[in-house]
């Protein structure tokens, strides 16, 4: 009888001490480290045949857009306001961590985006 206390004191012990060991002592260490605020800024600019835009993360330069994206081919934004537009969709998938933040055609065509 003896011997079966001792077998389930053993096996009780080593159980509890292998959860323990796969539990973080520092609860801290589980999470991702918080990043710290983005400071995000749009500016458009005049080429040739339209407009595009530029935006700055952080005061860096993180994307040049000189023409529509996810068009074929080479068509400028035919407007200041749609360069902004698209310009500030980037800007929130980029606030939510949405990346790459890539443009579709649906969301084009939802925010009226001519393309000529």
């Amino acid at each position: 009888m003896s011997l079966r206390i001792v077998i389930l004191l053993l096996i009780s012990v080593t159980i509890s001490c292998s959860k323990t060991e796969q539990q973080p002592t520092n609860k801290r260490a589980t999470h991702h480290p918080v990043e710290a605020e983005k400071i995000v800024r749009i500016e458009t600019f005049k080429i040739d045949n339209g407009w595009g835009y530029d935006i700055y993360l952080n005061n860096e330069k993180y994307i040049h857009q000189q023409h529509i994206p996810a068009v074929n081919g080479m068509h400028t934004f035919v407007s200041e306001a749609e360069a902004y537009r698209v310009a500030e969709l980037v800007v929130e998938k980029i606030n939510n961590n949405l990346m790459p933040p890539t443009i579709s055609i649906d969301e084009l065509n939802y925010l009226n985006i001519v393309v000529q």
